[in-house]
């Protein structure tokens, strides 16, 4: 159940502080967030410092903010409610497509009209192409965090913010524990032609991660050899994750992450959370907007997002990995995921290359699947 902040009740900086300072000692919704205040003032979560007084100052002035995803609203709205209870400070989340959340910020950029502060996108090509149009602004995490370098674009425009990986899965009721997918290759056997869901390769960043690393680390034919499995191709991967739920398919590439609240309400389903190739990793990235009208608000979100704090509820409550390496490994339904230090496999999408060549690959994609979604 979702606790309402008494910060969210108080319009002075003083009484929303002091509202911060009493979630600590109950713990709020989350037991693992502690929010207390420094002696300037600052806001600090865990230990970190999160915003010094004077953004926190400016922050609680504004008061809220607004984010455009393309990412789960309904994960999206975890990490936010963290974020609300523990600054007092509002978001609104506005879900769109990839497509349609980049033609809002540009015509919004172009009448002058701003409404969104913060945009997250899982394409890596989308959010480059509002990056090089001057739509965001540069941003750093605050000195200290455990944030790797190499998560940002050169100008910090962008930065990923968690991991999140693609497996084998299947219907429990369907498929016998003996026979069950347990690598990556166990999915080309013949047993599934015509019993197999994906999402199609522009979907998001994580197909586009999972089907270069089947091509590139487990059979260079892999592309052609699953598409004459005659796999039933879904727009989008919560509709793939429906499919093998309700048995339409009986293997599927499916999202963990998506997946956890199906199967803690019983659902028939099951994923490999170690295939035996390896996992294949790819990131949403956020982006601070240009002329955003909340800006210390979207400030301190981002502090927020990339915090220890932020990162946990990335890994324990969405089950993503985060994208720092202090943060435990996700847990998806009591499902331990491997650590990113135990020494698995993992293969994170290659940015330079997929903004290169990510159009091509596209098209390959759906000529091999005969696909026009």
């Amino acid at each position: 159940m979702k606790v309402v902040s008494t910060a969210r009740r108080l319009s002075a900086l003083a009484a929303a502080v002091a509202a911060a300072v009493t979630l600590a000692s109950c713990g709020g919704t989350d037991p693992n967030i502690d929010v207390t205040t420094d002696e300037s003032g600052g806001l600090v979560i865990n230990g970190e410092t999160i915003a010094d007084a004077d953004l926190l100052s400016k922050a609680k002035a504004e008061g809220s903010m607004t984010i455009y995803t393309a990412y789960t609203v309904d994960k999206e709205q975890k990490i936010v409610d963290a974020f609300e209870e523990a600054t007092g400070l509002k978001v609104e989340v506005v879900g769109l497509g990839t497509a349609p959340l980049v033609t809002r910020v540009q015509s919004e950029n172009q009448a002058k009209q701003y409404t969104a502060d913060v945009v997250k996108l899982g394409n890596l090509v989308n959010v480059d192409k509002l990056a090089a149009g001057g739509l965001l602004t540069s941003y750093t995490p605050p000195t200290g965090f455990a944030v790797p370098s190499n998560a940002n674009n050169a100008e910090g425009k962008y930065w990923a913010w968690n991991q999140s990986p693609l497996a084998p899965g299947y219907n429990t009721g369907l498929v016998n524990e003996a026979d069950a997918p347990k690598s990556w290759a166990d999915l080309l056997d013949p047993k599934w032609q015509g019993k197999l869901g994906l999402a199609p390769f522009a979907a998001g960043g994580v197909e586009i991660a999972t089907f270069q690393f089947v091509r590139n680390e487990v059979d260079p034919d892999y592309w052609t050899k699953l598409a004459a499995q005659k796999p039933s191709i879904f727009a989008v991967m919560a509709s793939v994750t429906q499919a093998v739920t309700q048995g339409s398919v009986n293997v599927a590439i499916v999202q963990p992450s998506v997946l956890g609240e199906a199967i803690s309400g019983g659902a028939k389903i099951k994923f490999v959370p170690d295939p035996t190739e390896g996992l294949p990793l790819s990131s949403n990235f956020v982006g601070k907007v240009s002329n955003g009208p909340h800006p210390s608000v979207a400030q301190v979100y981002l502090n927020f997002l990339f915090s220890k704090a932020g990162q946990t509820v990335v890994s324990q409550s969405i089950g993503d990995y985060g994208i720092r390496s202090d943060v435990p490994a996700p847990v998806v339904a009591g499902i331990s995921m491997p650590a990113l230090d135990s020494g698995y496999k993992f293969f994170p999408l290659d940015s330079a290359e997929t903004i290169a060549k990510g159009p091509a690959w596209t098209q390959e994609w759906n000529t091999t699947f005969n696909w026009q979604g």
